[in-house]
């Protein structure tokens, strides 16, 4: 009852201001009274106290609430508060209530925590998916907003600051990975420490890994293999170097990872993780066979078929950079043999081996060779596994492609088409009715097949069925934007195409977007049909139409001009030693209109060498001279 008088004085005294340390106070008696209700009333007063940000009490004010001769020293933030609030909820009310106070602060702007990167808002988020995730969410809230306060409600409160949260998260991520049960915890606090630093970098990683292979380097890879997916491409490269060092010492604790994590934790992140080593391996083939070979029998024994698939595609594309291994991946026969011998130790019936069918026609597709994409076809056929849209996507685009059994090829097409009516199902062509739009899968299908006979030189056909799908086909703005993509890049790439050729596709274009407007479906342009009519018309020799395009079309849509716009007009022309006149006198005049794009151009250091010696020329650029050292 008192909480809730003293709430009732506030909300009459509309000018009273309750301090910090006067909520707090609400908050500890009501959680330790278990005044469900009292703490909801506390919301406003709460979310009033987010929003205004960080407010400083006077010393005697502390002295006098918490009569503790050090609390001169102590600090409560944002963050304090947010999460002793949140725990104080979940403990007392339920995890809606709980849940319902954080969707709150994630709508709120956002509140700096101790004037870092980090904010309330983000906090919130992280917590918010952690607890979605999560099989038992108010146990993952629990850990987590404890983590965060690191203090219960009947200690003093102590300063904190995110370099001290992030040094207790990695404390408590190490200790919740040793333990077997506990590793779900292990798996949300990572999430929180990543969430933090935008995601984890690589001195964060490498210190708990390094901890953890202190205490057991099985622990170290299963922690490095669980949390893969939150680690950006620096991060990743230093884990690599560390697995190889582990590799290089201790081959036998990796051999033990594989044994046990796929029973543990997950068969997939563990394939994931194989596969992000093997591909980094190059110099290091012996290696990488040995975690292949290690990874595939737990792996198996899961009969996680997802997992075994991204085995099989690890297989097949060998490491990343062949080309600098003293050993090189093998030939497309040799990692075929090498994917056969691993098929041949699957288990299962046609149905228990129906998900893996999208993995070995990704490693048809990788393999590039006819005889692995009709080896597989045999070993699906000969298991009974029912063949998929995707296998015949791959089944048409290797065989056009490639330029071999172009019967099989159009056989599979005239069945596509019959099986698959490309009208709506009200048998009213073009109609463009939104209930009746083609399926996801078949409409990859059918874009799958003009790439096919786009690459097969078969531009009759291509455009003829282009042409049917854009006007007859019940298809949505993605399918409409990626053909159209698709077919600028067609009259651009092809030697017997004019400009003239461009500008009549690029009208029949509009005109059916245009159309669209008074449709239930409406198709739209986005920045790169710009750039691929312009790119269409620098390869075949007319930049002015080019130029019109960028302050014509593009104006009207209103798209200014980019970098990428820049090198699309730019690039073209300097690979064309007959056309760098027109190149030079293209960026001089690019530079008029845009000079800032052009400043940025000069100053990326993911320029061309073509692109630089085009802008040096052009503008009279001088390279400056190394220092000697």
């Amino acid at each position: 009852m008192v909480v809730h008088f003293i709430l009732n004085y506030f909300y009459e005294m509309r000018t009273a201001t309750m301090t910090d340390y006067e909520i707090f106070g609400l908050i500890r008696c009501a959680h330790a009274r278990l005044l469900s209700n009292d703490l909801k009333d506390l919301l406003p007063f709460v979310i009033r106290r987010l929003h205004d940000g960080h407010m400083v009490l006077p010393v005697e004010d502390k002295l006098e609430l918490f009569y503790t001769p050090n609390v001169a020293e102590m600090r409560l933030d944002n963050l304090q508060l947010f999460t002793r609030y949140a725990l104080a909820l979940l403990r007392t009310v339920n995890l809606d209530a709980c849940l319902k106070f954080l969707h709150t602060v994630t709508s709120m702007p956002a509140k700096s925590c101790d004037v870092v990167a980090a904010n309330t808002q983000e906090v919130a988020k992280a917590i918010i998916k952690l607890s979605e995730a999560s099989g038992d969410p108010s146990k993952v809230l629990t850990d987590v907003l404890r983590t965060l306060s690191r203090n219960t409600f009947e200690n003093s409160i102590s300063k904190r600051d995110l370099s001290e949260l992030r040094y207790h998260l990695i404390s408590d991520i190490v200790n919740y990975t040793i333990k077997p049960e506990s590793w779900k915890i292990s798996e949300a606090l990572t999430q929180l420490l990543s969430t933090l630093e935008s995601s984890l970098q690589p001195g964060t990683a490498i210190k708990i890994i390094l901890r953890l292979e202190q205490r057991d380097v099985p622990k170290a890879l299963a922690w490095a293999a669980m949390n893969m997916h939150l680690f950006n491409y620096a991060t990743k490269s230093s884990v690599v170097k560390w697995v190889s060092n582990v590799l290089a010492q201790h081959r036998e604790n990796v051999a033990q990872f594989f044994l046990h994590y796929p029973t543990e934790y997950s068969a997939v992140s563990a394939a994931q993780f194989a596969h992000v080593i093997c591909r980094q391996l190059w110099e290091r083939e012996a290696d990488r066979r040995f975690v292949l070979s290690k990874a595939l029998p737990p792996i198996l024994q899961s009969n996680d078929m997802h997992a075994i698939g991204i085995l099989l595609v690890t297989a097949a594309l060998g490491p990343k950079t062949p080309i600098l291994s003293p050993f090189g991946p093998g030939s497309n026969s040799e990692r075929m043999k090498a994917v056969s011998k691993l098929l041949s130790r699957i288990k299962g019936d046609s149905q228990d081996l129906q998900p893996l069918l999208p993995y070995l026609f990704k490693v048809a597709g990788s393999l590039e060779a006819r005889e692995a994409e009709r080896g597989l076809w045999t070993e699906v056929l000969r298991r009974g596994i029912r063949p998929d849209y995707r296998m015949l996507q791959v089944a048409i685009l290797m065989r056009l492609s490639k330029g071999y059994a172009h019967k099989q090829a159009f056989e599979f097409i005239e069945h596509t088409l019959e099986e698959n009516p490309v009208v709506s199902k009200n048998g009213k062509a073009g109609t463009k009715d939104p209930k009746h739009v083609l399926p996801s899968d078949i409409s990859a299908l059918y874009l799958t097949i003009l790439k096919a006979l786009n690459q097969g030189g078969m531009t009759n056909a291509f455009e003829a069925l282009a042409k049917y799908l854009i006007e007859n086909g019940d298809i949505d703005d993605r399918t409409f934007g990626a053909l159209a993509s698709t077919w600028l890049d067609a009259v651009g790439h092809s030697d017997t195409a004019t400009p003239s050729d461009v500008k009549q596709l690029w009208d029949m274009l509009k005109e059916h977007v245009n159309k669209s407007q008074n449709t239930a479906t409406t198709y739209t342009f986005n920045r790169n049909h710009y750039h691929s009519v312009i790119e269409a018309y620098v390869r075949l020799g007319d930049v002015e139409a080019a130029w019109e395009m960028i302050l014509g079309d593009m104006n009207k849509a209103g798209l200014a001009p980019d970098l990428m716009t820049f090198y699309t007009l730019v690039s073209p022309l300097g690979n064309n030693t007959k056309m760098w006149a027109i190149g030079k006198s293209t960026v001089a005049k690019f530079n008029e209109h845009f000079s800032e794009i052009v400043k940025q151009a000069i100053e990326d250091k993911s320029n061309t060498l073509v692109v630089k010696a085009l802008l040096n020329q052009a503008l009279d650029i001088k390279e400056q001279p190394q220092k000697s050292s």
